[in-house]
Order: C-alpha cells, then structure tokens, then sequence
C-alpha cells in the first residue's frame, strides 16, 4: 500500500531581493519534478529598513518600511491587517504565542530621562489582535532577551538594572514579583511553568571577580496577590516573595559574556562562556558548562579535544546536545542530558549544528570560513545518510516539515552568486536552485510542530533516490575546484599530513577494573626490557638502609656544623675505630622470571683494562677517606662503608693484573 500524506499545508519561502517580496511555495513535486511556485501574495514591496518578521505560527509577516510605519500583513492571504505609526524600529520580536509584537528604536534626546510613555518610551510592546500599545519602557542599548514569556505567556520576565521584574502575562505595567541579583547582565527563563521557573543569571568577570551563573526559582503560588505592585507603600513594607534561590551556581573565570541554553523541559541549563581575551590563544577562550535545575549539580561538560567550541545546540526534544569542539577537524559529540558522551561523529571542518524541527535529523557542517560541506544524520538510528556541500553559504535553516534544507548566499556578505539552494532532508540535491541579481534575506515561513507529522526516512525504491535527484537537478554540476599541485605530485604527502582519524560510533563507558595481586599479574604483551642493577663492591644492596640510619630512607647528608664536630671531639674520649656493622638486606620480592637474565661481562683486554681503571679510582678515593679519619674528622656511614670494601677491591684488581 502507497503511503498517502496526511492534507497539511505547503511550506513557503520568503526572499527579500533588491526590487521586491518573492513568496514561494514549495518544494512541490509535479510530474516527477521539483520546483519552487511562486506566490503572488503582496505584490511589490520596496524600501523595507529590516528583514520582514513572521509570528511564531506563521500566521501573520510584518514588514518595517523606511517612510515611519510598520504594516503587519496575513500570510494566509495578503491582506493588510493594520499599521504600527513606528518605522525607526531596529529590533522587532514577538511573544511565544505571537500576542504581543515588541519594537526598539533608538532612544531620542530627552527619552531616557523623562517617563515611559506612547510618546518617549522607545521599547515598546504592542498587542497584535488590536495594534494598541501595551506598554513602554526606556532602554538605552538592546540586549537580546530583555523580555521574556513563558510558553504559555501566563508570565512576563524584564531585565533591569540589578534585577529581573516579574509580571502578569495580561499586565505588564506593574511588576508582582522580582529577583534581585547584582551585576547581572543578561538572562535565561525556562518555557515551561510546572512545577516552577527557573531563572538563570548571568555576571561576567569584573574587579578581579570571575564570572557567575546563578539559579533562581520562581515558584507562584495560588494566593499570591496579583496587586501587590512595586510601588512607594509597598517598597516599604515586607511582601511575600515567591522567588526561591539561589539554588544552584557555578563559577566561570575568564567570561566576558555567555550563551544561555534551558533544554525543553526546562531541567538543564547549557552555558556557552566566552572571553575576549586569553593568554593562549589571540581570538579568546571558551568553555561549556552543565547546570541541573532540579539538583546543585554544575559541571564542565569535557571535550575529546582540546581546543575552542564552535557551536553546541539542544535537541527540540530536550534529552540531548550536540557539541563541535577542538582544533580543526573538530569533534562532534552527543552528550545526553546529564553530559554524557554518548556518540562520536567522528573528527571534521564543522562549526555549525542544526537539528531539524522534529529533532530526528541532524545537519552537521562547515559554514562561515569553512568550504560549506555538510554532513546528515538519521539520530533515531545512529546513521549517517548523507552528504554534499554548498559553497559560500551565509543562511542555512530546516523547513518546518523537518523534510528539506535550504542554504543561501546573500548580501551584504556575499556581493555575488546571490542564491538558494534546497537540499533534501538526506542531503540530496539541490533539488532546487534559483539565483538572483541580489537578494538579503530568505526565511520559511513558521508552523506549529504538530501540523506536519514526524517521518522517518523515505524507503528507497524503484531506480532509487539518486535518479530522482539528476532528473530534478536544476543546474549543471559543477566540476570541483582541486587544490594546487606542483607537477608530478600526487598530493599523496598532503593527504598524509592533514588525515586525522577519530573513533565514530556509540561511546561505551570503561568498566572499573579490579586490582590484581602483582605475583598473580600476567606477563604483558610487550614486557618493557630488565632494568639490570649494578652491584658495587662494599655497596649496600638496593633498598638496604645504611648503618646508623634507622628507620631513615632518606640517603640525603645532615649538615654537620663544624664547631659542634670539634667540641664533641674533644669532649669524648678517644677509643679505637670500630667497623660499622652493615645492615642485613631487606627481604627479597619476588621478581618476574625475565628479571633472572644474567649479567654480561666484558672480559676481552679492553673491558679488564676498563674495571681495573675504575676500581683504581675508588681505591684512591679511599685512601682519601684514611687521611680524614686520621686528622680526627667524623666519617658519614657511607665513607665507613667505602673503606670496608676496601679488601675486596684489591683482591679484584689483583686478579684484572694477572
């Protein structure tokens, strides 16, 4: 039986070109062939001042023109739904559920000192259904996520200065709760709201203190009285708070800055730290830590490389991460959501991860200064299945059916080539390819994730996919440019140098050996060789303790102060020398059989003229030790013991002489 798709929507492009809006539906496949249908929704539309902006479920598109006004449009059909009298807007942003639009301009002379209001407040939050103002603040930079919603938008989050203001999602004029937390900077909620929210604060590195992520806790309850407000009476009489914390922290040195992650479910924090500065490295350092929601647990996520981090994304899911990190080629490792490693991709030029919207795919590649290459991942079942590459990439994004991937070179960073392509979900393709004269933005339009059902790879059938792919290729292929070679080079040295090989599959945990007896110890593979010990006549043995040193292993000399010495000389009486006693050897350890190889002797003319010099040299450093004992100096045990080997000595040099 044919497997018939559920009747859901057409995906749509939109691309922002010099002359126009160009609205495209597809990818759709027409009798065996691929194409792009172009939509003509809005007609021409010029002198737009930022790239056009959809709401979450892609229902409405606004558009910000350079003549002071902002014209939000259906996306459905086209039609104008009303204008916002702003057009100097710079940073446009809706709410999760697409309520609430909200606009930055820069601040005007005298809007900064004077009362937020619909006339000098130039962070501005609007209701989408009526175009009415909600509210304005003043804010004199944009920072990224000054605002927040919970999924639900039952809850408001607002930086200010030393704190984060809390308000009702349908009242954002007066704060019901705050968390007060010096020095902060920037933010992070998690989207659920059961049991709790959490709250991730973020201070970078200043005055020698290193930087801080700090956890909060927002845990309303039902009698919490929503008219409670900060004003002047209230300030000064102790309210309820519902803010719990910090419950959990972690110390970064050297971060200037960070990227706050929540996973989905809102039970783990990633933060992606970076520094400006570092004394080992010209372009800073970074670092990636782990934080638990539910726990105090904080830990430095470890990288099988060493080297910076390129990029670390969430699943959709929320129960696992991908990481690019370490020299170039980098690793590419799924941790699940305790950090743990759990496969390896493998070592590649990649600094880009992108998970389809249904987090069953997975994009691994090489934009930016890297040649574009990309790697495609089926991560239900561990598999690579596909790659191709798509060369001076500046966009890249999943459609919302997680089923096609599109890349693109715009302007103003690519002046030439303008273009877009679409790959498969496997990397095959393009399957479509249109160029353009010049072009500056290209977006799918957004959906809800459930509209599109979560498929699985397509099986292959018939005369397979590939077929399928050259019938539908738009444009010629292209040879490959080849690198540079001398003539009558291989390249075979180049490849040699530049291979790095790294595991690629699922990562076993080691198991914890038990220690072993050394007796019972097998011999290894390759036994390192027998370290042969050199026996000195009147030497102790190794590991024997001198005389007079006992319970000391410590072959070091004691200074001897000269004048102590002297007056012990002639304190004590004088008494003959007595021979220091040698102590016994200690108990030998059983040594493994390789140990028993027996010493070479060199007895050639050469090797006995050699032994016969050396023992003259001790004979000599002995007689030495005579005349001290004999000036009435104290001898160090190991000087006693040099002048008791002195017998042996002779009787071997005398049987060298014969």
């Amino acid at each position: 039986a044919e497997f018939v798709l559920p009747d859901v929507p057409v995906t749509q492009l939109l691309v922002r070109t010099r002359e126009s809006i160009q609205i495209y539906d597809g990818p759709i496949n027409s009798n065996g062939a691929i194409s792009l249908r172009k939509a003509e929704l809005f007609g021409d539309v010029t002198d737009l001042r930022i790239c056009p902006l959809y709401s979450p479920d892609g229902s409405v598109v606004v558009y910000t023109f350079e003549k002071k006004v902002m014209s939000i449009h259906n996306t459905s059909t086209g039609a104008q739904l009303f204008t916002l009298p702003i057009g100097d807007a710079e940073y446009v942003e809706f709410s999760p559920k697409g309520t609430f639009l909200v606009t930055w301009s820069r601040p005007t002379k005298g809007s900064a000192t004077a009362p937020a209001s619909a006339d000098n407040g130039n962070f501005r939050v609007w209701s989408t259904s009526t175009g009415a103002l909600v509210t304005a603040f003043s804010l004199k930079v944009y920072k990224a996520q000054s605002i927040q919603w919970t999924a639900n938008e039952e809850y408001c989050f607002r930086l200010v200065t030393n704190e984060i203001q809390i308000f009702r999602g349908d009242s954002l004029t007066v704060p019901i709760d705050k968390v007060y937390h010096k020095g902060l900077t920037q933010f992070q909620i998690t989207s659920t709201v059961t049991p709790y929210v959490s709250v991730a604060a973020f201070n970078p590195e200043s005055g020698g203190k290193p930087a801080r992520v700090t956890l909060f806790r927002f845990n309303p309850k039902p009698s919490t009285n929503d008219t409670v407000a900060a004003t002047e009476e209230s300030e000064k009489t102790d309210k309820v708070t519902n803010v719990e914390g910090p419950v959990s922290s972690r110390t970064i040195f050297a971060a200037s800055e960070a990227k706050l992650m929540w996973n989905a479910p809102g039970t783990a924090l990633l933060v992606y730290a970076q520094a400006d500065t570092d004394a080992t490295s010209y372009y800073g350092a970074t670092g990636l830590f782990l934080l638990q929601a539910h726990t105090d647990a904080a830990i430095k996520v470890e990288q099988s490389k060493d080297g910076p981090v390129h990029d670390v994304q969430w699943s959709p899911v929320g129960d696992r991460f991908v990481v690019s990190a370490g020299t170039m080629p980098c690793h590419t490792t799924l941790h699940d959501a305790a950090g743990v490693p759990v496969y390896q991709y493998g070592a590649a030029h990649r600094n880009t991860i992108s998970w389809s919207p249904h987090g069953r795919f997975l994009c691994v590649a090489g934009f930016g200064n890297l040649a574009g290459e990309m790697d495609f991942y089926d991560t239900l079942r561990s598999k690579k299945i596909g790659s191709t590459a798509s060369h001076c990439s500046t966009y890249h994004a999943w459609s919302p059916d997680s089923r096609h991937f599109v890349t693109a070179s715009l302007a103003p960073r690519m002046n030439v080539d303008n273009n877009l392509k679409v790959f498969k979900y496997n990397g095959a393709g393009p399957v479509v390819h249109v160029p353009f004269d010049r072009a500056y933005d290209v977006r799918w339009r957004p959906s809800v994730l459930s509209v599109y059902p979560n498929r699985g790879p397509s099986p292959k059938r018939g005369g397979g996919e590939a077929d399928v792919v050259a019938a539908v290729a738009v444009k010629p292929t292209v040879p490959v440019v080849q690198a540079y070679r001398p003539p009558g080079s291989t390249g075979a040295l180049s490849r040699l140098l530049n291979k790095e090989t790294a595991p690629v599959g699922k990562i076993v945990p080691a198991k914890t050996a038990t220690a072993t007896p050394a007796a019972a110890a097998p011999a290894a593979k390759f036994a390192p060789s027998v370290q042969r010990n050199r026996v000195i006549p009147g030497m102790a043995p190794p590991g024997a303790a001198p005389a007079g040193a006992a319970g000391n292993n410590n072959n070091k000399k004691a200074p001897v102060s000269s004048s102590a010495a002297n007056n012990a000389a002639k304190s004590a009486p004088k008494a003959a020398p007595v021979p220091a006693k040698v102590a016994p050897p200690a108990p030998a350890v059983a040594a493994p059989a390789a140990a028993a190889v027996p010493v070479v002797v060199d007895d050639s003319k050469e090797g006995r003229e050699k032994r016969a010099k050396n023992i003259s040299k001790k004979l000599k450093a002995i007689q030495e030790i005579r005349n001290k004992q004999a000036a009435g100096q104290p001898l160090e045990p190991e000087q006693k013991l040099k002048l008791d080997s002195e017998a042996e000595l002779l009787a071997e040099l005398k049987s060298l002489t014969v």
